[in-house]
């Protein structure tokens, strides 16, 4: 039978085999780690230079503690691996569409959650349309109209479909006879 008691004890001396194996920055660190990347990835920037030690680091991280950094265990393979943030973004995408899956399957989730949860897996397929765009106006050409163009559209529209009903005289003309919302 398994001691609990015997893994309990080795629990410190385990983290800390791992802490020495996976490398954890600080804060710090990761501005550091940032401000680099950051400034080969802007457009006045030359390219990154292929092999790098610690003077070019320093030169462009930003941070003079970087000296004292640099020796430490995982801390140079870590602060070079410039795809980190993207395989830290698809790892935290994929257990969060677990998340998700659970959150959704729950028959304890209100309602509410449910359909936001499923609205964003929907989103995130690309399988709903798209917002409209924060500046205001809409994706169709009915909702991007002055209020004039709306008016003149309803009225030709209404002469269409009812053309005893709406008189001839309220339609006003349009020069370039637009009668369509495709422009």
């Amino acid at each position: 039978m398994l001691d609990l008691t015997k893994i309990r004890k080795l629990q410190p001396a385990i983290q800390k085999a791992v802490d020495v194996v996976v490398f954890k920055p600080s804060l710090d660190q990761k501005r550091a780690k940032s401000n680099y990347w950051s400034y080969f990835m802007s457009s006045e920037a030359p390219e990154a230079p292929e092999i790098v030690n610690e003077e070019i680091a320093l030169r462009y991280a930003g941070d003079k503690r970087l000296s004292d950094w640099w020796s430490l265990e995982g801390f140079q393979d870590w602060f070079l691996n410039k795809d980190e943030f993207r395989q830290r973004v698809e790892f935290l995408a994929d257990i969060s569409l677990d998340e998700l899956q659970l959150l959704i399957r729950d028959e304890n989730t209100n309602a509410t959650a449910k359909i936001s949860a499923i609205k964003m897996v929907l989103e995130a397929a690309g399988k709903l349309a798209k917002p409209a765009e924060a500046t205001g106006k809409g994706t169709s050409p009915i909702e991007s109209m002055t209020k004039q163009e709306l008016e003149r559209f309803i009225q030709k529209k209404m002469l269409k479909v009812m053309p005893n009903e709406v008189g001839a005289g309220n339609l006003t003309e349009n020069p370039n006879n637009e009668d369509s919302i495709d422009k």
